[in-house]
């Protein structure tokens, strides 16, 4: 793994010049005026070096081999296009100035190098990088702190870090990514991504505690988490959401091996984002419209029914291309709720209703979404689950409840199934889109819970077209 820390406070630099003493007296002098310095033979080793390390700036001789500003520019922009370019030439004149701008270059300096002049040409190029980084931040602020304050406060940064960073897919998990109460929202088109992907590479920027980038090509021991191994998934930028000591959350940008690594120029722009997203995050969290304080249920700290209803349709929609999606739904209902919170003191029902949500919430995978529904029964999302897997987890609560609840609880649990097994290409076409078959399947695993009630006590049903 690299990690990518934001700007230092010394300029990097670096110099191309095919004389080894130039190369050792600037790499001796400039660091004394407060510079870090790497210097290069030729336009190769600068390219590798640029691989390998940032610079801010970039010093080339003009008159050596491939050595001229249309030469170098190309390709080392080609790592960062934010490289400044200072010409260095012995042949001072206002043809050559023009002729290096030309080319690319913010500056030229005439050779042999004054180094108190050159400190002070390279504080000049550097303070208008920062100018021109403020703006771009500036403009990408505006857009996140306008949406200060929305409840889709976490669906804008997604979308919009997903365009303005150039990520195939994007995730922001918001808060702290150890806790079960962190919520992941995600890109809509994002193929293998995972909430297990993103809820790893988190904990992995979590305790770093600075941008991280996962490079393409790397091997698991090398660095590469076993849930982005198992993807297409090979470079991403992962970055900590920090307000002074409130850690918000972790935003993850991905791609694929079929496209380049971020740079180290985008990485840059990344954490400007961050940077902007954090106080928009911040301001939202302060102001009381967190998206994640409306997806929990107060009772019983499960999801609230909402957060199911906005889960499944991003599930349809991401599992959905020509084919029905795997995916199952649960409603589990406690039967006979009506008289028995009637007969319970409030306090007593609470209770239940408590429990019931902590043996589900043992009883269920991480990855399994468990929501409470109505005040008396809970709904479950089961991805990538048919129905015979629904079968086997519908079995494995009922033993739970048998073994934990029986003794001290009189209740019967009737379970409704209901998966899209039946349901062939010619229905996915016929739905007008995702929303409409994520709510069909919610009205079928009703209907069968409503069976399973009607049936007998702690009955289980499985809907049938």
């Amino acid at each position: 793994m690299t990690m990518i820390n934001a700007r230092p406070e010394r300029t990097r630099v670096l110099v191309i010049d095919d004389d080894a003493a130039i190369r050792d007296l600037l790499a001796r002098e400039l660091p004394l005026r407060g510079f870090e310095i790497r210097t290069a033979g030729d336009r190769s080793e600068a390219v590798r070096l640029c691989q390998r390390f940032g610079f801010d700036v970039v010093i080339s001789d003009s008159e050596g081999p491939d050595m001229s500003g249309a030469a170098v520019m190309p390709a080392l922009r080609g790592q960062d296009t934010d490289l400044a370019l200072i010409v260095a030439t012995e042949r001072a004149s206002v043809d050559d100035a023009l002729a290096s701008l030309k080319q690319g270059a913010m500056d030229y300096v005439q050779k042999p190098y004054d180094l108190d002049s050159l400190a002070r040409r390279l504080a000049e190029v550097q303070a208008r990088r920062r100018s021109q980084h403020l703006a771009g931040l500036n403009a990408t602020g505006m857009t996140l702190l306008q949406a200060s304050g929305r409840e889709d406060i976490a669906q804008v940064a997604v979308h919009h870090g997903q365009a303005v960073l150039g990520a195939e897919a994007a995730a922001l998990m918001v808060g702290d990514p150890f806790s079960p109460d962190a919520v992941i929202h995600m890109s809509d088109d994002l193929g293998e991504m995972n909430h297990d992907l993103v809820a790893q590479l988190a904990q992995q920027t979590y305790q770093g505690g600075v941008p991280d980038r996962l490079l393409a090509g790397l091997s698991y021991g090398e660095g590469m988490s076993p849930a982005m191994a198992a993807t297409s998934y090979r470079s991403a930028a992962c970055y900590p959401l920090r307000v002074q000591d409130q850690y918000l959350g972790t935003l993850i940008l991905l791609r694929t091996e079929e496209v380049s690594d971020f740079s180290h120029d985008e990485l840059k722009q990344g954490v400007m984002y961050a940077v902007a997203l954090s106080l928009a995050l911040e301001i939202t969290r302060v102001a009381g419209k967190f998206q994640a304080q409306t997806v929990t249920d107060e009772l019983t700290g499960l999801y609230s029914r909402r957060f199911l209803f906005e889960t499944l349709w991003q599930m349809v929609k991401r599992l959905t291309r020509s084919n029905p999606p795997v995916l199952s739904c649960l409603m589990i209902g406690i039967d006979g709720a009506a008289g028995l919170e009637a007969r319970l003191e409030r306090s007593e029902f609470e209770r239940l209703i408590k429990r019931t949500a902590r043996l589900l919430g043992r009883t269920l995978r991480a990855s399994d979404i468990v929501a409470r529904y109505t005040p008396t029964s809970f709904g479950v999302l089961l991805p990538h689950t048919n129905e015979a897997g629904g079968r086997l987890v519908v079995d494995k609560i009922r033993a739970a409840i048998a073994a934990e609840l029986a003794d001290t609880l009189p209740i019967n649990v009737g379970i409704g199934l209901a998966s899209y097994d039946f349901v062939d290409k010619e229905y996915v076409r016929s739905m007008k889109n995702a929303s409409d078959l994520s709510l069909q399947l919610l009205h079928w695993a009703e209907l069968a819970l409503q069976q399973a009630q009607t049936g007998g006590p702690g009955g289980l049903a499985v809907f049938q077209e």
